[in-house]
């Protein structure tokens, strides 16, 4: 494992990741159905690249990983979930909190930072929008109304169709008709 990070290895890092958990969870959904059976020849390549790039982050780690990943799905599926595991560990052991940065960032060699981008909020994000500066300032649906406002309009809301279901029944028991359930239909 190197022990100064560069950018080129973070940037690996970060392209790898997504595509490793993508693959496991491919691979769990299979190995649910079927175990035992054998790895399928485009999954085999798509995996070994996988480890192949990892080696070059997590150095011998990956291939051993790679080595006891062959056998058969369930394998692989434990293989792969080592492998997104030790690339997580990779990101803890190399990434903190940046102040100048406002986000987790790479502590990349000589002191310089770059944000981990999948742990960027969506602000941060180019073309993000800024967050509001509280909670109820936070827009809840279509309705462009704030939390405290939804509430209230569902509180309302809620209480006028129990005010109307009691009004109706009323009306039905001065009628004389019977507010039963109807019959479920066959």
């Amino acid at each position: 494992m190197p022990t100064t990070l560069t950018a080129a290895i973070a940037q690996a890092h970060e392209r790898l990741l997504p595509r490793v958990t993508a693959l496991l969870k491919q691979v769990e959904r299979s190995a649910a159905r079927q175990p035992r059976a054998p790895v399928p020849a485009a999954t085999r390549a798509v995996a070994r690249t996988l480890f192949a790039e990892a080696r070059k982050i997590l150095g011998r780690e990956a291939g051993l990983i790679a080595g006891s990943a062959a056998a058969d799905l369930s394998a692989l599926s434990v293989g792969l979930g080592q492998l997104a595991a030790g690339l997580e560990a990779f990101e803890a052991e190399h990434s903190g909190w940046s102040r100048t940065q406002g986000a987790v960032a790479w502590r990349l060699e000589n002191g310089a930072e770059r944000p981990v981008s999948r742990l960027r909020s969506a602000a941060a994000r180019p073309g993000g929008t800024s967050l509001p500066k509280t909670e109820a300032d936070r827009d809840y649906g279509h309705m462009g109304k704030t939390r405290s406002q939804a509430i209230k309009t569902l509180f309302r809301r809620m209480n006028e169709r129990e005010a109307e279901a009691y009004t109706q029944g009323y009306h039905d028991a001065m009628a004389g008709r019977d507010r039963t359930l109807p019959e479920p239909l066959e």
